[in-house]
């Protein structure tokens, strides 16, 4: 083989040998490249997936707060039609209340009234009190109950009130008392609206 040939083989091996490592450092960097780009995308995910759960997270969060201020408003309103109703009710009834005390029951009531008063009172001695508004009963029910009554300085919106000294007690049977005790008590139970 001439020094040319030698020199041509030595360059043809040479440049496989380079042309081959030049290859398998190839594989190799794109195998880390691919690895690297493997774990960057997974990564990316890994972040994407945390940051949409908390958008979506923070998107629950908003709809829950429109959702509990919404219901505090309905709430509001409907408290607030609640006491206008109430309100429209309870003067219905003061009304009826009224009408109630120009009837011949409403005294009978008041007479019953008086008579238990005394009967619990036993010996007691005991002041029983009827409302100003009264005053043109006082002489009849003074009459039937055999009981001496005294006209109290305040309205108490009808009925009566007694008060027993040696026991420290008081009997409230006045109209306005059972008036607001009916009112504190009642409470709507979501009956039908009948448009009135």
């Amino acid at each position: 083989m001439t020094l040319e040939e030698k020199l041509n083989h030595f360059m043809e091996i040479s440049v496989q040998d380079a042309t081959m490592e030049m290859d398998a450092s190839l594989k190799e960097y794109q195998a880390a490249l691919d690895a690297q780009f493997e774990e960057r995308k997974a990564m990316i995910l890994s972040q994407e997936e945390k940051d949409l759960a908390v958008e979506v997270e923070a998107v629950k969060r908003q709809g829950n707060q429109k959702l509990a201020h919404e219901h505090l408003v309905n709430k509001r309103a409907l408290s607030q039609k609640e006491t206008e109703f109430k309100d429209k009710l309870f003067q219905e009834v003061a009304a009826l209340v009224e009408a109630y005390k120009k009837t011949p029951e409403y005294v009978q009531v008041i007479k019953k009234q008086i008579i238990d008063a005394k009967s619990f009172a036993k010996n007691d001695d005991i002041i029983i009190y009827l409302d100003p508004a009264d005053a043109s009963k006082k002489h009849d029910l003074e009459e039937e109950t055999k009981c001496t009554l005294t006209m109290s300085e305040y309205s108490f919106g009808g009925g009566m009130g007694a008060v027993i000294p040696a026991r420290s007690i008081l009997i409230d049977n006045s109209m306005d008392s059972r008036i607001a005790e009916v009112r504190n008590e009642f409470q709507f139970d979501g009956g039908e609206y009948d448009g009135r």
